[in-house]
């Protein structure tokens, strides 16, 4: 045998020997093999942790001005203080649960635009994780 052949054997022998030392390995519960290509079989994904998006939703997507409508918020991260907006405008906070959520009533104020599509945000203060909802404001 020459010296490409023993290479090329070689090579073979390490492409075939790796997956099935991998799979021992998964069988032994060493390497979970599945997380990466299908999830975790074990155990539920995450629902809210670090990585997870913020989100919000409203009671009402469109109220007159004036008029109260509550804010409902998830994913925030836990006993954060969370900053409410309509549109640009600061209207309110609300200091997020042990499981990173909040509901908190707001009065939309006079000078959210009129009959226009805008948003409802919410922003955790140290997370920077922000939640918003459409929203659009009428007389």
């Amino acid at each position: 045998m020459n010296n490409h052949s023993a290479i090329i054997v070689g090579v073979l022998g390490l492409l075939l020997a790796v997956p099935g030392f991998l799979l021992a390995l998964n069988e032994l519960g060493s390497v979970n093999l599945y997380r990466p290509f299908f999830g975790s079989p074990e155990a539920p994904a995450e629902v809210c942790g670090t990585s997870a998006p913020a989100e919000i939703t409203l009671s009402e997507n469109t109220a007159p001005r004036g008029h109260e409508v509550t804010v409902f918020g998830t994913c925030f991260r836990p006993a954060e203080r969370v900053q409410i907006r309509v549109h640009v405008f600061e209207v309110g906070s609300a200091t997020a649960n042990s499981d990173g959520d909040f509901t908190q009533t707001i009065v939309i104020p006079e000078s959210a635009p009129l009959n226009f599509p805008t948003m409802i945000s919410a922003t955790g203060r140290s997370s920077i994780k922000t939640g918003a909802a459409p929203f659009t404001a009428t007389r």
